[in-house]
């Protein structure tokens, strides 16, 4: 799962789309009142289901095994027309944002798409899909000698959400107690996996909890003097332990059966419990709200 980092770009149009890469990180805008009309998405509905049903020898039925989502590939298709330099231009701009570079093939950028009424009515929530472009087609064809041309776009994702903008959410021991909180509210239809950060100083032996509409816990065998952070990932199960700018692997310091978590919509609390902590220790919590249509 990864879900974006940046905010989403300013959309004038609903329904308008933006793609981006690492040789265009702020985004080329599809969609109304661009050079680039998007006739169709395919690929926004339910994924695929992988399952794990197995056959029963000698009998009817099947033995009853798990369902997940799988990624998903979504196209595009739509038509190009001059961005007032040229067409072709624009279908170079496009193809900018659309082709894999050498050395970051295995980077995943947000498709973010300008939902109306996402949230709330008369309102254009964006939301975006951790993408790669895996295919484009343009059809050299007689529109070209009109200044038009046609796209197809396959973006495939390896995680099935679509989210919302990143939200950070932190709280510092201000009150100098043994243990603070930091809400996680998931607005969307389908459960969401944060990235926690303690910042100490904390003893060994601090737990991190999660109650409310998740429930959860982690008990980190490992002291933080002040100023060391421990990022934690309920999606990747990581711990990360920075000391003086070095950075380690911490995973061991969560023991063999942590009580992971994945946060469910509504509101989830998080929070930190411990002693030897200061006014300079804090939680924080990244995340971005989820959903699945």
């Amino acid at each position: 799962m990864a879900f974006p980092t940046t905010s989403p770009p300013s959309f004038s149009s609903a329904w308008q789309i933006s793609l981006q890469n690492s040789q265009n990180t702020s985004g080329l805008i599809l969609g109304l009142g661009t050079a680039y009309g998007v006739s169709q998405i395919d690929g926004i509905g339910a994924p695929v289901i992988e399952t794990s049903d197995g056959s029963r020898p000698r009998d009817q039925g099947d033995l009853v095994g798990l369902d997940f989502l799988a990624g998903r590939d979504m196209v595009l298709t739509g038509d190009v027309v001059s961005d007032g330099t040229s067409l072709q231009h624009a279908i170079e701009q496009l193809a900018l944002v659309t082709t894999p570079i050498l050395g970051y093939g295995g980077v995943e950028y947000p498709m973010w798409i300008n939902m109306p009424n996402l949230v709330s009515a008369g309102t254009n929530t964006p939301m975006a899909s951790m993408v790669r472009c895996r295919k484009r087609d343009i059809p050299f064809d007689l529109g070209f000698s009109v200044g038009y041309a046609t796209f197809a776009l396959q973006m495939s994702s390896t995680d099935p959400r679509f989210y919302g903008a990143p939200i950070t959410n932190t709280q510092i021991n201000t009150g100098g107690l043994s243990s603070i909180a930091v809400s996680v509210t998931n607005g969307g239809n389908y459960e969401t996996r944060p990235v926690v950060t303690v910042t100490g100083p904390i003893a060994s032996g601090f737990t991190i909890i999660a109650s409310g509409a998740s429930t959860g816990s982690l008990t980190v065998n490992k002291a933080l003097a002040a100023g060391d952070t421990l990022v934690v990932d309920t999606d990747l199960h990581t711990a990360q332990f920075t000391h003086s700018g070095v950075t380690t692997n911490a995973r061991a310091a969560l023991g063999t059966s942590p009580t992971w978590w994945t946060t469910n919509p509504g509101t989830t609390s998080i929070a930190l419990a411990g002693s030897s902590l200061t006014t300079a220790t804090s939680i924080a919590a990244n995340y971005s709200p989820a959903w699945i249509f």
